[in-house]
C-alpha cells in the first residue's frame, strides 16, 4: 500500500511539471522520436521514487528534468534552468497549500493518521491551481517563454535562491510535525510559516516585475534611439531629393533642347538612351510617404539599407490612416521587426528579390502587407541567421505581442518564392 501511494503521489508530480513547463512558461513540445524516451523515464522515475526512500526528492528532480529534456523544444541550458525554476516553483505551492490545510482544518490534530487524506487534497488543489494560472497566461505564455529563454544567470540564481529558502522554511516546519507540540505552538508555527511564504512569493514577484519592466524601458529606450536615427536618415534624404530636383528643373529647358535636336535628327537610339538617363537620375532621391511621420522615417530607414543589398525592386502602396490608436512605440516595433525580418531574408536570395509594403484602412481597421522574397527554409523555420542568437530572432514574437495586445490578427504564409506577413489592427 505504501508503495501504491507513494508512486501515485510521484506520477501527480509529474503531471504537475509538465502543466507547468507547457501551460505557464508556454514551451512547445517536441513532434520527434526522442518524445517516445519520456515514457521508459517516468516509469524508471516512479519506481525509482518508491525504492529511493531518503533520495526520492532527488529522483524526482532527475526524472523531470530529463522529461523536460527529450520532451520539449528549446536549448539545453534553457530546458535546465525551466527543469529547476519548475520543481522549485511545484514544490513551493505544494508546501504552501500543505501549510494552510495543516494550519486551518481540523486535519492538523492528528496528522500522522490524516496524512494521506492530505497529501491528496493538496495535490489536488495545488494541480487544479497550476490549470487555473495557466488558462490565465494562455496570452503571456510566449513572454514568459521569453524571458525566461534570455532571463541573465544573476536574476535566475537571485530568484530560485528566494524559492528555495521558502522550501527549507516549510519544511523545517512540516519535521516539527514528527515530534511533540502543543496545538498552540502549532499555530504560530503555521501562521509564521504562511507569512514567511507569502512575503518571499510578493517579493519574487515583485522582482520579476521590476526586472521585465527595466528590460522594457530598455527596448523602448533602443526604439527611441533607432527612430531618431530613422528621422535624421528621413530628413537628410528629402533635402537630397529636394537639391536633386532643384538641378533638374534648373536644367530641364536644357534636356528640353537636346531632345528636340536628337528628335528633329531622328537619331531615335540616342533620344532613348538620353531620356533612361535623365529617368535614372530623377528616381535617386526617392523618398516614400505614408501619411504617417513614425512610419515615414522607419520605411525609408530600413529601405535604404535593404536598397543597399542590390538588385531589390521596393513598392510601397497606400497609406496610414489619420486617427490610429496604435502608439509610436508599437507602430515602431511591427515595422522595425517586419522590415529586419524580411532584410535579413532577402540577403539570402540570389538574383532579383522583391519588397512591397501595402497599407490599408478599413473603418477603425488597418491592414497592413509585407511580401519579401524569400527562400522556404526561412520560413518554415523563423530562426534567425545574426551571430547573437541570445537577443535576436524574437522579432515575429514582439509583432505578436504588439498586435494582440491591440485585439488583432497576425498570419504569414509562403508562396511561389516569397514569404507574406499580414497584421490587422
Amino acid at each position: 500500500m505504501e508503495e501504491i501511494k507513494s508512486g501515485v503521489f510521484a506520477a501527480l508530480d509529474m503531471i504537475k511539471c509538465l502543466i507547468i513547463v507547457y501551460g505557464v512558461f508556454g514551451f512547445k513540445i517536441r513532434k520527434k522520436k526522442k518524445v517516445l524516451w519520456c515514457v521508459p523515464v517516468a516509469v524508471l522515475g516512479v519506481i525509482g521514487h518508491i525504492y529511493a526512500k531518503d533520495d526520492a526528492v532527488f529522483v524526482d528532480m532527475l526524472t523531470q528534468c530529463l522529461i523536460v529534456l527529450f520532451l520539449f523544444k528549446t536549448s539545453i541550458r534553457t530546458k535546465i534552468k525551466i527543469s529547476m525554476l519548475q520543481f522549485i516553483l511545484m514544490s513551493s505551492l505544494d508546501m504552501l497549500i500543505w501549510l494552510i490545510i495543516v494550519g486551518i482544518t481540523p486535519l492538523r490534530k492528528d496528522y500522522k493518521t490524516n496524512e494521506l487524506i492530505v497529501e491528496v487534497i493538496s495535490n489536488v488543489i495545488v494541480i487544479i491551481i497550476w490549470i487555473l494560472i495557466s488558462a490565465a497566461l494562455k496570452n503571456k505564455s510566449n513572454n514568459i517563454k521569453n524571458k525566461l529563454e534570455k532571463i541573465k544567470v544573476k536574476e535566475f540564481i537571485f530568484f530560485t535562491t528566494g524559492l528555495f529558502s521558502v522550501i527549507l522554511v516549510v519544511s523545517g516546519i512540516q519535521g516539527q510535525f514528527w515530534h511533540e507540540m502543543t496545538p498552540q505552538i502549532q499555530r504560530a508555527i503555521m501562521i509564521l510559516g504562511v507569512f514567511v511564504v507569502v512575503f518571499l512569493f510578493v517579493v519574487l514577484i515583485l522582482f520579476a516585475y521590476v526586472s521585465d519592466s527595466k528590460e522594457k524601458l530598455q527596448y523602448i529606450n533602443q526604439l527611441n534611439e533607432q527612430c531618431i536615427k530613422y528621422q535624421k536618415d528621413y530628413y537628410m534624404e528629402i533635402i537630397k531629393f529636394d537639391e536633386e530636383m532643384r538641378a533638374f528643373r534648373h536644367d530641364v529647358n536644357k534636356h528640353y533642347e537636346v531632345l528636340l535636336m536628337l528628335i528633329y535628327e531622328k537619331d531615335w537610339n540616342r533620344a532613348k538612351k538620353y531620356i533612361s538617363q535623365l529617368s535614372n537620375k530623377k528616381d535617386v532621391g526617392r523618398v516614400f510617404k505614408t501619411g504617417n511621420t513614425i512610419a515615414d522615417y522607419i520605411i525609408n530607414g530600413k529601405t535604404k539599407e535593404i536598397k543597399n543589398q542590390g538588385n531589390v525592386e521596393l513598392n510601397v502602396i497606400g497609406t496610414f490612416p489619420q486617427n490610429m490608436q496604435i502608439e509610436d512605440t508599437d507602430l515602431c516595433i511591427v515595422l522595425g521587426n517586419a522590415l529586419d525580418n524580411a532584410g535579413e531574408a532577402l540577403e539570402k536570395v540570389k538574383g532579383v528579390k522583391q519588397l512591397n509594403i501595402d497599407i490599408g484602412s478599413y473603418k477603425q481597421s488597418l491592414f497592413l502587407e509585407i511580401t519579401n522574397s524569400a527562400m522556404e527554409i526561412e520560413t518554415k523555420n523563423f530562426k534567425t541567421t545574426k551571430k547573437d542568437k541570445i537577443n535576436h530572432g524574437y522579432g515575429l514574437e514582439n509583432i505578436k505581442y504588439v498586435v494582440f495586445k491591440y485585439n488583432g490578427k497576425v498570419t504569414t504564409e509562403y508562396e511561389n518564392g516569397c514569404f507574406s506577413l499580414k497584421i490587422e489592427l
